[in-house]
């Protein structure tokens, strides 16, 4: 290529922000027409609705994308103090007061939260994220199932909050799954359409749980109904999706693309990325590494 022209034609050269594919992922000069070194898609919902029918990556984001709506989904979380406070048996029964809601049963889930970052983290570590995910889903129908049948159970009702807490904790597996299974190039893109499928799903199933109660009249047991069956459908789902590859050298990647999985140019042979430390000398790893460690120790900082 000379430097005014592309491949010997008048088109004047441009900087590699201004060029773009099919994807919508920035590419330099140097890059060739054959989709070699593809930079990021970037983010926005063009660009997520994009990623859906990526070559390599699409079927795994439609997975983890219809996963997060299922799993996110329970009209009855908004009811739950209602439903443990009411009595059962035609008021016979009385239930649980407020006050024991939010002095005794809700600060189980409190405690219950730093013990279970610790546990996924370890299992995601030693099994990978996919099994945390599918232990967190199968935590969150667990807690629903108790949560309906047992409400005048206090150590059942206790249960259900540790489960909950696991579930609440795996939601981090996930973002390392999306990271670790999905095409580099596509990564901005993928986590902004799952982010924004659990943002919906929490809005729509809220909306549902409301229309169901006010609007058609619907007992509050038809609620907690309604979140098992989403549940139910969340750990079907989950158990599909696509596993992180190993830890050791010799494991299989998911994609195999020539973006930043395996990089190429024409001054060498592709280079692969390197593969994932165990999570704490990963994380230790990362802190401690080269010249991103102030920004990478302030986004630390900032998330917890």
């Amino acid at each position: 290529r000379g430097s005014g022209g592309w491949r010997g034609g008048m088109r004047p050269a441009a900087p590699p922000h201004e060029e773009h594919d099919a994807w919508g992922s920035g590419r330099s000069r140097d890059d060739d027409d054959d989709g070699e070194r593809r930079g990021p898609m970037g983010g926005g919902w063009r660009a997520s609705v994009a990623a859906l029918t990526h070559p390599s990556s699409g079927r795994q984001l439609r997975l983890l994308v219809a996963f997060v709506l299922l799993h996110n989904f329970k009209p009855s979380e908004p009811f739950l103090v209602e439903w443990l406070t009411t009595p059962t048996d035609g008021g016979h029964v009385p239930g649980m007061s407020t006050r024991d809601v939010y002095a005794r049963l809700f600060p189980v889930f409190t405690y219950s939260r730093v013990p279970s970052l610790i546990a996924i983290a370890l299992a995601s570590g030693a099994f990978g994220p996919k099994a945390s995910v599918v232990l967190g889903a199968a935590c969150a129908l667990t807690t629903v199932v108790i949560t309906a049948l047992y409400r005048r159970s206090f150590f059942a009702l206790a249960a259900s909050q540790a489960t909950v807490a696991l579930s609440f904790a795996s939601h981090h597996a996930l973002l390392g799954l999306v990271f670790s299974t999905v095409d580099p190039e596509v990564h901005p893109a993928s986590a902004h359409a799952t982010k924004a499928a659990t943002m919906a799903s929490c809005a729509l199933s809220a909306l549902c749980g409301q229309a169901m109660r006010s609007w058609m009249n619907a007992p509050l047991a038809a609620l907690f109904v309604a979140s098992a069956i989403a549940q139910l459908c969340a750990v079907v789902v989950a158990t599909a999706l696509v596993p992180a590859p190993g830890l050791h050298p010799g494991a299989p990647r998911p994609f195999h693309n020539g973006g930043a999985s395996s990089r190429s140019s024409r001054r060498g042979p592709p280079v692969p990325n390197p593969y994932p430390t165990p999570i704490l000398g990963g994380a230790w790893k990362l802190l401690t590494s080269g010249r991103r460690r102030a920004g990478i120790k302030a986004w630390s900082a900032w998330s917890v």
